[in-house]
């Protein structure tokens, strides 16, 4: 998770149905290094989250903070994979995308984040007509 002008966060809290997770976990990504090379330290962007509920279908917030204060804000609707119904990509794509494969599918890959793509891309499509 970066921030669009400072970078890196110092921290990043996680909260599921709006309850806070204490299982958040910073994993280095040095897969970033070259593509984003123009953000110091971005190899210390990668977060790590575990949604306690097998069977989970809600909102994760990942909140990104900046000397302690809240600097951004991601929300998105989440639904374990087994319940989506949709393909999962192989699992050396996922590994290589996002550092997790197979039942441990990440989040932002589910039905729920693909809804909320298109309704942002809906939402800006009307403000441009």
């Amino acid at each position: 998770m970066l921030h669009p002008v400072r970078g890196v966060f110092d921290s990043v809290e996680a909260f599921w149905q709006g309850e806070r997770l204490l299982d958040v976990e910073a994993v280095t990504r040095p897969d970033l290094i070259g593509p984003l090379y123009w953000v110091a330290h971005v190899e210390r962007a990668g977060v790590r989250v575990h949604v306690p509920e097998f069977d989970a279908d809600g909102q994760l917030e990942l909140l990104g903070l900046i000397r302690g204060r809240p600097a951004a804000r991601q929300t998105m609707q989440f639904t374990a994979p087994h319940l989506d119904g949709g393909p999962l990509p192989p699992d050396a794509l996922a590994l290589r995308v996002s550092d997790v494969a197979g039942t441990a599918f990440p989040p932002f890959w589910s039905k729920g984040v693909h809804r909320s793509l298109e309704r942002a891309g809906e939402a800006r499509t009307r403000r441009s007509a």
